[in-house]
């Protein structure tokens, strides 16, 4: 997941600079250097907040589990002891 949202982020970031340095009629040179820049950074920051949600999520969806089967082997306790 990380390294699509990454994979997004950048390529989003690239083109809407390429985009606006169209409009503007910026310079080809400093439009590929700026458009290369907002990709890195962009990409950077999608993997970090993907990698972060993916780990609570993952977290999430454990410490849930664990409890459940904690239930369930305390249910299996209470009914073994009414037999």
């Amino acid at each position: 997941m990380a390294r699509t949202y990454a994979g997004l982020l950048g390529l989003i970031a690239f083109v809407t600079i390429m985009i606006r340095c169209a409009i503007h009629g910026a310079n080809i040179d400093n439009t590929i250097w700026s458009a290369f820049i907002a990709m890195v950074v962009w990409a950077a920051l999608g993997w970090v907040f993907a990698w972060i949600a993916e780990r609570i999520v993952v977290e999430s969806v454990q410490r849930s589990f664990k409890m459940q089967m904690a239930k369930f082997d305390n249910a299996d306790v209470d009914t073994d002891e009414l037999n």
